[in-house]
């Protein structure tokens, strides 16, 4: 049985409520401190919850920052495992996705092009709704950080179902046929549980403090930073 009961014909704005889920590797030895780890990393993620917030053109998907939500005492690996401490605003019309991050205390408007996706006609059902799995890939650019080290190739999964006509999702992956209802980004998984749609527009404000840089760009500076602090160079 499907969880969402009712869907305007013409969504013209909305919010789309995700969970995390993480799946660590499992140690040959599961030490005291392993399973310790895990339960905080857990009991943090029952916590988060993440918003997309869209009207006809426009997204904004961020963590829900809501009263109850205590960030200090949230274990920083629940946040920041998939671009989750990041918010990413997504314009369909230019086909462009703003992810606003941070790196040295510095802000940083990172531009990403619509990802490139293949589609496939394997489905499965997510909450009722029959979904559609796409594939994209992103590569981290390991061998620019050592000689020794080797690029990283990480394969993104995305579950979309053409019942929601809308064109956003988690993170900056847009520009499927209708909304994506699960996200699999290497080792983190974002799964709806909640939508509410409205026929009222919405505004979303777009982000304009920070310094603006490609993602190719960010990427540079990124590994510069690492070099740095001499991580990777071992």
């Amino acid at each position: 049985m499907k969880i969402f009961f009712f869907l305007v014909i013409i969504l013209v704005s909305g919010e789309i409520t995700y969970k995390k889920t993480i799946k660590f590797p499992i140690p040959k030895t599961k030490t005291v401190y392993y399973e310790k780890e895990l339960k905080s990393i857990n009991n943090s993620l029952d916590k988060l919850k993440y918003e997309l917030k869209f009207n006809s053109t426009i997204s904004y998907f961020d963590l829900e920052k809501s009263m109850s939500l205590d960030i200090e005492k949230i274990h920083r690996k629940a946040i920041s495992k998939g671009k989750g401490k990041e918010s990413f605003y997504t314009d369909i019309k230019t086909k462009t996705c703003i992810e606003i991050n941070k790196l040295g205390g510095e802000t940083f408007l990172v531009h990403n092009l619509k990802p490139n996706f293949e589609l496939s006609k394997e489905t499965k059902i997510i909450n009722g709704y029959t979904c559609y799995k796409a594939t994209t890939s992103e590569t981290a650019h390991l061998s620019k950080l050592n000689i020794g080290m080797k690029d990283e190739i990480n394969e993104i999964i995305a579950w979309y179902t053409m019942e929601v006509p809308i064109q956003f999702g988690p993170l900056n992956f847009f520009g499927l046929p209708g909304l994506i209802l699960e996200l699999q980004y290497s080792n983190t998984t974002y799964t709806v549980v909640d939508m509410n749609f409205s026929n009222k527009s919405i505004e979303i404000n777009k982000p304009f403090k920070g310094k603006k840089v490609t993602a190719e760009e960010f990427e540079e500076l990124i590994i510069e930073t690492m070099k740095k602090m001499n991580i990777g160079l071992d």
